[in-house]
Order: C-alpha cells, then sequence, then structure tokens
C-alpha cells in the first residue's frame, strides 16, 4: 500500500489539495461539512459520486438526481469509511489506496492493484 501512498500524496501535490489521512491510509478532504450524524455500518444510505482513477478517467459515477441507495456494510473497505466520515447532506472527496478498493482482483473494468478517487454526496441515511 505504500506505492499507492505514494501516488495518492504526489496527485494531492499536483493539485494543491492538502487532505486528512486516516490510520487505514484513506485520505480525506470534507467539501461540505453538513449536519448532524454520521451514519454507521449498519445504515442504508442515499448517495451521488463520481468514481474516477488517478488520471481523471470516469469508471462510474451516479447522474443528476439519480441517487444510489444501498447499506454502509455492502461496499468496499475504503467506501464503508469515507461514509461514514460524513455528516448528513455532507460531501467530500476520497482517495482510496487499493487495498481499501478493490485490491489485486480489481472489479470490472477498475485494474488490479489501483488506487481510487470518489467524489461522495451524503444525500441521506436511515
Amino acid at each position: 500500500m505504500k506505492i499507492d501512498s505514494d501516488k495518492i500524496e504526489a496527485y494531492l501535490a499536483e493539485k494543491n489539495l492538502t487532505a486528512e489521512k486516516t490510520a487505514s491510509g484513506l485520505y480525506y478532504i470534507i467539501t461540505l461539512e453538513g449536519t448532524g450524524a454520521k451514519p454507521v455500518a449498519t445504515s442504508t444510505v442515499t448517495v451521488g459520486y463520481k468514481g474516477y482513477f488517478l488520471d481523471g478517467a470516469i469508471f462510474d459515477q451516479t447522474y443528476g438526481s439519480a441517487w444510489a441507495q444501498f447499506n454502509v456494510s455492502g461496499v468496499v473497505p475504503g467506501f464503508r469509511e469515507a461514509l461514514q466520515l460524513l455528516k448528513n447532506k455532507g460531501k467530500g472527496t476520497f482517495f482510496m489506496p487499493s487495498g481499501l478498493a478493490y485490491g489485486a482482483s480489481g472489479a470490472g473494468s477498475i485494474p488490479a492493484n489501483t488506487p481510487l478517487i470518489f467524489e461522495i454526496d451524503l444525500v441521506d441515511f436511515f
């Protein structure tokens, strides 16, 4: 994961961004604080998101108000952790080392061992 951290830190430096880093290695920037509580692992969330690679190529996203809804525990570890850092109606950008994303196996159009970026808008949760 060190190589992923190096790639993420280089990306942040190139874009002149300052991010926080969690103990797990997830980097994040809260872009809209939101209010109230944060979801937990058993919450169902409604989100808008955009997932892309460090080169800017988008691999998945919601469109307009066509939000996605799912259980927090049903997503990759980095996305799960990201959701639990957001307050209701909050937004953030999250930089995930591959070990917190799809790891050595990859998924669909996401190659193995690829760090990812997600912009997440927490619309609601229950």
